[in-house]
This record gives structure tokens, sequence and C-alpha cells, in this order.
């Protein structure tokens, strides 16, 4: 429980300069959100390296002014990896989204959603091969793992909202018993 707590607060602590993110999907058609931060104009660079780990085909979307905003590019390295999206931008927020092919950003912007939402597992009908999912366009059977190298902004992964929702028991608990403990009839304090 211990370990879980930790990566749920790795993952929400923005972190400057070059940082590698990984993870698991669970279905076909999941959308991974980044908020990324860039202090001072500059070149931000993103590299999917979780195919040769096995994992799927990636997408991946940007967005100004976070999840609501314009779609500003993508990157599509089907069956490949080390590709970067690199862009230079100007200082801001904005929003990255990873997705499996071809689960493409739909609108102008991150609201519009993506062409698969809702599909589930999609890639057996896609590939035409028999599979229950992660498959790529060849019909190979690839894994929910995904790798990220992020350089020249802050960047944090959004949690799901389940994420938290499992966490707040521990939580709760972590807090009560410091509570309890400070509160007890004839605790003393230190220096006395």
């Amino acid at each position: 429980m211990k370990n879980i707590l930790s990566l749920a607060l790795l993952l929400s602590a923005p972190v400057q300069g070059s940082m590698i993110l990984s993870g698991l999907f669970g279905q076909d058609d999941q959308v991974q959100w980044f908020s990324l931060s860039l202090v001072n104009a500059g070149t931000l660079t993103v590299v999917s390296t979780g195919y040769q780990s096995g994992g799927f085909d990636p997408i991946l979307s940007l967005f100004g002014g976070g999840p609501a905003g314009q779609f500003m590019g993508q990157l599509l390295a089907v069956a490949t990896d080390s590709i970067p999206l690199s862009l230079a931008l100007p200082s801001g927020t904005y929003a990255l989204a990873l997705t499996q092919y071809d689960n493409f950003a739909v609108g102008p912007t991150a609201a519009d959603g993506f062409s698969r939402d809702g599909q589930g597992n999609f890639t057996p009908s896609l590939s035409g091969f028999p599979g229950v999912k992660f498959l790529d366009q060849a019909g190979s059977q690839r894994t929910g793992q995904w790798i990220l190298t992020f350089d020249g902004a802050s960047a944090q992964a959004v949690p799901e909202p389940g994420t938290f929702v499992g966490l707040a028991p521990l939580l709760w608990l972590l807090l009560r018993s410091r509570t309890q403990g400070a509160a007890r009839p004839g605790a003393r304090r230190r220096g006395e």
C-alpha cells in the first residue's frame, strides 16, 4: 500500500527538466492525459519508448491551454519508437494526450474527444486478426505498456478519477492516526 501512495504522490508532483513516466493501459480506447508547463519559451520534446518494451502503437496529441485547449499537433509512432514530438512553444500550460493507434483526436479542441471513445478493445477489428486487445497493425499481440520521456517542460500525469478515490480510505486512516496520537489525554508535548 505504501508503494501505491508513493506512486500517486510522484505522479502528482511536477518535475522540471527531463523525466520518464510509464504506466499501463487497461483497454484499447484509454486516454492518458499529461499536464505540461513551460515557464519560459522553449522546445518541448516528448519521446515514446513503450513499443520497444512490448507496448502498443502510440499516438501523442498536444493541446494548448489545458485539457479544453486547441489542438496543436500530433505524432503517430506506429510500430516504432524514439521518434520525438518536438515543438518550439511559448511559455504556458499545455495538455498532452497519449492514445493507442487509431484513436485520433477528433476536433479542434481536447473537449471534442477521440475517434475511439467508448469503443473498448477495438484493435482486433482494426487489424483483422483474432485477439483480445492491444494488437498492432500487423496483428502482433502487444501489451498496455507505455513509456514517455519529457524534456523542456515540467510535466505531470493527470491521474484517472478512480486513482485518488481508491486512495481515500488510506489517506483518511493516516490522517486519523496522526490526529488521534496528538489528541490523546496525558500525551506529552516535546520539551515538557
